[in-house]
């Protein structure tokens, strides 16, 4: 909301997004991919789906490189996001996530939320922390390989 009057020249604002919010999710799509090893096509119709999905103009194409610079540049657009639409992106990014994705992209994903001021997402524990943390007499309970009365008495 603007309460001053605009200066000479200013366009006026209509409530659009700016179209250089594409660009920045597609940024920190391809830097998701990139962590995960996931496809450039693969990131970039999720990251399409995402444009699509926040109504922004469908413009710009996969960054070609990735720097801090560009990342630095994009989450400060991404904050200027209205407070609705920045769950819904963080949901696209955590769904581009593979099950056995690691620490250091989840860790990302969650810095990201606090530097454009969203809640973190609710990610699916790893695979490989699973097999590991769980005894396993509960691994085969849950499998159905061990019925639930003898897992009780497994302990």
């Amino acid at each position: 909301m603007r309460l001053l009057p605009q200066p000479p020249g200013a366009r006026p604002t209509t409530g659009a997004r700016p179209a250089a919010d594409a660009p920045a999710v597609r940024l920190v799509f391809a830097l998701v991919a990139h962590c995960v090893h996931l496809g450039e096509a693969r990131a970039d119709r999720a990251a399409n789906a995402a444009i699509r999905d926040l109504h922004l103009a469908p413009i710009g194409s996969s960054p070609r490189t990735l720097t801090l610079e560009a990342l630095d540049q994009a989450v400060s657009r991404l904050r200027q996001l209205p407070a609705l639409a920045k769950p819904l992106l963080v949901r696209h990014l955590a769904s581009v996530l593979p099950p056995d994705a690691g620490d250091d992209v989840r860790d990302f994903l969650r810095v990201l939320c606090v530097a454009v001021d969203c809640p973190p997402p609710v990610l699916p524990p790893r695979l490989g922390l699973l097999a590991a943390e769980e005894p396993p007499h509960r691994l085969a309970e849950a499998s159905g390989a061990l019925p639930a009365h003898r897992a009780a008495t497994a302990h």
